[in-house]
Order: structure tokens, then sequence, then C-alpha cells
């Protein structure tokens, strides 16, 4: 087994049979190497001699002899033994350069820009208001482009469920799915007037993803709201301003293109 013991104590090992052979790297001296290796025969890396009885080693326990490893390709080892004490001095700098960079890393203080940003001021009722109607105008405006097919998906996947397909329903479905804005499935339990498959909105679409980023914000925004916002939304609407349930998405016209929930009553079984 040759081993080649570094100035920072890790080891890079080759097994060979029987013996250990430390080999030392510079700037570490025979004298660095008492204690655990007091009486073992040591090598240094950048000794030409120690790297000649190191090649004789190797060609005694040696079992598929490669030209360099054998008496007739001294010659050959040689020129590689020679261009490789040339090149170690900077082989050796550049690893110490590498071996030292965590260090430094470690100590660089934590600066100001670092730490995590303070959560943004809660937003006031009627700041909460203009940003509602801006991003339901924009809700609207992306679920336009969309197949009706694909609206009630996303109107369910706001509810953290699938929507059914019904036997009407199933020429809108491959087809959406053929274009990538849908996935359909076999489903675990269904209504036994339905083809037994669910589906669901992809991220495959741009069309999709502007959808999905709005209602992200739009989601982030009713959370934050203050209670006097939700207090007059409820007043004014009968209902609690949230995208999980179907009304919410029938009050501000959603799904259908002027007559709120009338396309989405035969998914409503």
């Amino acid at each position: 087994m040759v081993s080649g013991i570094t100035p920072s104590g890790q080891t890079e090992t080759l097994f060979l049979r029987g013996s250990l052979v430390p080999i030392l790297v510079p700037p570490l001296e025979f004298s660095d190497a008492e204690g655990v290796l007091r009486g073992t025969q040591c090598f240094k890396i950048n000794d030409k001699n120690n790297l000649s009885s190191l090649y004789d080693e190797f060609t005694k326990h040696a079992r598929r002899k490669r030209p360099w490893l054998t008496p007739s390709g001294h010659g050959t080892f040689e020129e590689h033994r020679d261009l490789f004490l040339k090149e170690l001095p900077k082989k050796l700098q550049k690893k110490a350069s590498r071996s030292e960079s965590p260090k430094s890393a470690i100590t660089t203080p934590v600066t100001k820009a670092a730490l995590p940003a303070p959560h943004p001021p809660p937003l006031r009722s009627g700041e909460a208001h203009k940003e509602f109607k801006r991003l339901v105008s924009e809700l609207r405006a992306a679920l336009a482009k969309l197949p009706m097919i694909v609206r009630i998906a996303f109107m369910y996947d706001a509810n953290d469920t699938k929507a059914t397909e019904y036997p009407e329903h199933k020429k809108d479905v491959n087809d959406a799915e053929y274009r990538g804005f849908i996935k359909a499935e076999e489903a675990w339990e269904f209504n036994a007037a339905s083809t037994g498959r669910v589906f669901s909105p992809t991220k495959a679409s741009q069309h999709n993803r502007d959808v999905y980023r709005i209602l992200k914000e739009l989601s982030d925004l009713l959370s934050n709201a203050p209670p006097a916002f939700h207090h007059e939304y409820e007043r004014q609407n009968d209902h609690p301003a949230n995208l999980r349930i179907f009304p919410f998405w029938d009050t501000h016209d959603l799904l259908s293109e002027g007559e709120p929930g009338k396309e989405t009553a035969a998914f409503r079984r």
C-alpha cells in the first residue's frame, strides 16, 4: 500500500500487496514522520532516487506488467520521473492554494445583505382592494386565453383536487391533453355517471404558467389582506374571498364569458 502524507495530515492511498510505503509530500521531512511511522521506511515524493526505488517496488509487485513497469521500460520511467519532478513545485503550490481557500470562506463575516429580508408591512384595506381588482382582472384575462375545460381544471386545482371527466366532456379533455394543457388519469374513486377519469392543469404551457403565477399572487394577497378587507368583501358578495370556493370563481366571472356559472354547471354533480 502506497500512502501519500501531506502537510495538512491528509493521505492519498494506493493499495499494493503486503507492505506499507509512506511517501512524504513537501514541506514534510523525515523528522516529521516520527511517531506512528517510526521504524517504517519512507520515501520523499520530490527525491529522484526515492522515486527510482519506488519504481523498483512497483516492479516487484506488478502482476500485469506494462512496458514502463519492467526493467526494459526503465528509460520510459525515467522520462516520466524527470518531467514529474519538474512540474511538481507548481502542482504543490496549486494544491496548497485550493486547500487554503475554504478557510478564508469560513472566516468571512456575515454581512447585512446575507440576512433574510424583513417581512413587508401589512396591506391597508384600500391598498388591498386596489391590488385585488388588478389581480382578478389579470387572472380573468389569462384564463380567457385557455379552453373552458382547462379553466375548469384550474378551478378544481385551486381547491387542491382534480376535476371529474364526464362523457360529454371526453372529447374536450382529450384535445386539451393532446395540446399539453391538462393531464388526465384514472380516478381511484369516481361517480358512476363519469368516465372514471380525472384531470388537472399542467405547467407545460406558458399560458398555464401565467395563470399559476397570478393565482399564487392573488392567494398571497388574500392571506395578507387585513380583516377590514374581508369583512367588506363578504358583506358585498355573501361569500368569503377565497379561491378554494366555487362562488368566488362565479362572482368574478373567471370561467364563463358573460354568464357566470352557466358553463360550469355540468361539472358540479
